[in-house]
């Protein structure tokens, strides 16, 4: 017996060989519809993505693991538990560019700042959480070296994507010689 399409309906085992037989099980139990459904409710392209490409495992292992780490995060929204991922970004393609061309703009800077904050606030929730220890272990996996960075990029480029003036004291100064030049040739003109 299978479950499919809300009801339960007796169905008689494939005779397929290897990944035939797994390919024809998975769509006979329409497993493609839970993976669209996981996908739908992925924030960023990189899990929607993720989810898109998921496939049952045979290894006992890995499914215990992923049993445990859906345990942990049901029992984490069960308790109103939150993470806001709003502000994380998709940066693939501006780091794939700052690694060609050296340099992001003001915009992508403040993108890199908000998913490290987000990252920075997982981390922080989940790391120490005894009672919760793959979700524990997945957030130890994401770097707090990264602080120092996102420490610095809050300090130098704003909400909108400016770079300030406080960004370095070179730029401050050169800001300052422009607004001169600008308001002497503002006057020169009048």
């Amino acid at each position: 017996r299978a479950f499919v399409s809300g009801t339960f309906r007796e169905i008689a085992a494939p005779d397929l060989p290897g990944d035939e037989s797994r390919e024809a099980s998975l769509r006979l139990v329409e497993f493609h519809l839970v993976r669209q459904r996981l996908a739908d409710l992925a924030f960023l392209p990189m899990g929607r993505e993720q989810a898109e490409a998921l496939t049952p495992s045979s290894d006992p292992i890995l499914v215990a693991q992923r049993q445990q780490e859906t345990f942990e995060a049901r029992r984490f929204l069960e308790n109103r538990g939150t993470l806001d991922l709003s502000e994380a970004k998709d940066l693939r393609r501006s780091l794939q560019r700052a690694t060609l061309v050296g340099t992001l703009t003001g915009q992508e800077l403040r993108e890199v700042y908000d998913t490290l904050r987000v990252l920075r606030r997982a981390r922080d929730l989940f790391v120490r959480r005894r009672e919760m220890p793959v979700l524990s272990a997945i957030a130890s996996g994401i770097s707090d070296d990264l602080r120092d960075l996102e420490e610095e990029l809050g300090s130098a480029i704003d909400v909108n994507g400016r770079v300030l003036d406080t960004a370095s004291p070179a730029l401050k100064e050169l800001r300052r010689e422009a607004e001169i030049a600008h308001s002497r040739l503002t006057d020169a003109l009048q």
